[in-house]
């Protein structure tokens, strides 16, 4: 099966040769776009999109924090789509990106007029230096701050001995203000419908039709055999 990718199940315990089924739903619950890709569900968002859009106007899209990367917010802004999408899990007062070792990035808030992050211990964390940029890596400003010497969360930080150190692509820009936008309570009550709308199908697929691993082999195969599941 060379076009599969080993990769986790479901219970994380195993690793097989597999693909990634992924499927975009209406309220109703009717699925309005399929795909499978071999190992990445996010490449296949502009095919779910577009699927969906001929089926009538898409207002609003809601993706789980799996889909909160650059590409997806270009695919749905590009299609006049709203986006909402949580950059950690949808519970409690803080949807922001959980870290059990560190500081996650989207801690540090950046102020757009200075030009600098403040960490969560209010320290300022200024422009270091640049970088361009290449075919294989995008440019970013490096910022950092003399502070993380004499801090006393530096253990909760980083574990560099230079402190800790941000980078800030063209794109954080965007992350940031969907960030934004998933603390207004409007949002995030709506956000709230998208697992009563998507699991139930997932369900569906699974334990009415069968569907918990796939028959047929190579990519072709496998994306015939899920478009007859998502049919019926």
């Amino acid at each position: 099966e060379p076009e599969a990718v080993i990769q986790p199940q479901k219970d994380k315990k195993r690793f097989l040769a597999s693909y990634k089924p992924s499927v975009l739903v209406n309220e109703l619950r009717i699925i309005i776009g399929q795909a499978v890709d071999p190992s990445s569900k996010t490449q296949v968002v502009t095919s779910l999109l577009d699927q969906a859009q001929q089926q009538g106007v898409i207002e609003t899209a809601l993706f789980d924090a799996g889909y909160f990367n650059q590409q997806v917010i270009d695919a749905t802004e590009e299609r006049g789509i709203e986006l909402l999408c949580p950059e950690g899990r949808s519970q409690g007062k803080d949807w922001h990106k959980q870290s059990g070792k560190y500081y996650p990035k989207s801690h540090f808030q950046y102020d757009p007029e200075q030009d600098h992050y403040r960490c969560p211990q209010g320290e300022i964390l200024t422009c270091q230096s640049r970088y361009k940029g290449n075919a294989a890596s995008p440019a970013y400003r490096l910022y950092a701050s003399e502070a993380c010497g004499r801090c006393s969360h530096k253990d909760q930080c980083t574990r560099s001995a230079k402190g800790r150190r941000i980078k800030r692509y063209a794109s954080d820009g965007a992350k940031d203000a969907l960030r934004q936008k998933m603390q207004q309570p409007a949002a995030r009550e709506h956000y709230v419908k998208r697992q009563g709308m998507v699991e139930p199908v997932f369900s569906h697929l699974r334990y009415q039709q069968g569907l918990n691993r796939f028959r047929r082999k190579g990519l072709a195969g496998v994306r015939v055999e899920f478009s007859l599941h998502a049919l019926a």
